[in-house]
């Protein structure tokens, strides 16, 4: 069993390491039209266009309202934008583009099938 565990986890660490450009919290928001990360500060999404508001000015807009009107904060959260109407039509997928399948769940699988097999043949007469 643990001539299989060592192997993956060397192969899953050295492949499953995180790229330099990555999204991270601290720096990216999801765009409200395309769901694409973007930077916090942008004022228009690369991916699809969309006007956004840059985060320092959500933040200052934020703090400057009352917080005890309900409504003066939730105008200008970045969730709450809108974009306008797109026109209606097949959704557009780059040609070879690879699904949005996490590393952890294919190697997670893999690992299972390896581990299954295992068994199978450490029991098989």
């Amino acid at each position: 069993m643990l001539f299989l565990t060592i192997p993956l986890h060397l192969i899953y660490s050295i492949i499953g390491r995180r790229p330099a450009n990555a999204p991270r919290p601290d720096a990216h928001v999801r765009c409200p039209d395309c769901k694409e990360f973007v930077l916090n500060e942008a004022n228009v999404c690369k991916h699809c266009g969309t006007k956004l508001m840059p985060q320092s000015k959500v933040r200052a807009a934020a703090k400057a309202a009352d917080p005890r009107d309900g409504e003066g904060l939730s105008r200008f959260l970045p969730w709450e934008m809108r974009s306008p109407a797109k026109p209606a039509g097949p959704p557009s997928v780059a040609p070879g583009s690879w699904p949005n399948l996490k590393r952890d769940v294919l190697f997670a699988a893999i690992g299972g099938v390896l581990l299954v097999m295992a068994i199978v043949r450490a029991f098989a007469p």
